[in-house]
């Protein structure tokens, strides 16, 4: 089992990468689907055209929504995570990211790989 130790900061800085990075994706996804339906209806026409927009259709916007679905996860548990230490805070009275880290495991969060 391997442990993973966050501090406040590094929480923070976690959940900001998670947003970005979904952003990020959505982002490129939005320009591509643009770009791709630019092409449908118009004088555009051929084979290559219809496979690449099947192509983008049936398989890049699907995984483009199958990695925004991780990466909300990802940000959603660690802003759980965040909240329980919060709570934890709150109820020992101690801010526990000032707390001596050999005393509390270093303070922040503590995940565990099963």
């Amino acid at each position: 089992m391997n442990d993973i130790q966050l501090t406040h900061a590094q929480i923070k800085e976690l959940r900001q990468a998670f947003a970005e990075a979904r952003d990020q994706v959505h982002k490129l996804t939005t320009n591509t689907e643009t770009t791709v339906n630019s092409t449908r209806g118009g004088s555009w026409l051929g084979t290559a055209l219809n496979a690449a927009t099947n192509l983008f259709s049936g398989r890049i916007a699907p995984y483009e929504q199958a990695i925004n679905r991780r990466i909300t996860a990802m940000e959603e548990a660690v802003f759980s995570g965040q909240n329980l230490v919060n709570a934890a805070e709150e109820e020992s009275g101690q801010d526990l990211s000032v707390v001596d880290p050999a005393s509390m495991g270093g303070g922040g969060m503590q995940f565990s790989r099963l």
